[in-house]
C-alpha cells in the first residue's frame, strides 16, 4: 500500500470592513491565514507582505493569496472596491 503525505493548503481570508474610497481615503484590507500575504488586484499580483493588513487607494477587484513557506493557499473571492467623490 502507497501512504502518500500531502501537505496541507492554508486558508487565505479576506475581510473587508467597507468598500468605497471615499473623497480618496483609503480602505483597509485585512488578511489572515498564514505568514505570507499576496495582494492582488485583478490578476496581477501587487503586492507580497508578511504584515495582514493593507491600505487601498485605488478602484478595483482585489484578492488575496496566503503562503506558509510550503504552499499557497488558493484565492479569496474578490472584493470590489469601488471611489465615491461626496461634494464638499
Amino acid at each position: 500500500m502507497l501512504a502518500l503525505n500531502l501537505p496541507v493548503l492554508p486558508i487565505a481570508n479576506l475581510i473587508v470592513k467597507d468598500t468605497i474610497i471615499c473623497n480618496g481615503d483609503s480602505v483597509l484590507l485585512k488578511g489572515t491565514g498564514s505568514n505570507i500575504y499576496k495582494w492582488y488586484q485583478g490578476s496581477s499580483l501587487f503586492k507580497t507582505t508578511q504584515v495582514d493588513s493593507i491600505g487601498i487607494f485605488t478602484p478595483g477587484t482585489y484578492s488575496l493569496v496566503v503562503n506558509d513557506g510550503k504552499c499557497n493557499s488558493l484565492p479569496t473571492p474578490g472584493f470590489k472596491i469601488i471611489a465615491f467623490n461626496i461634494p464638499t
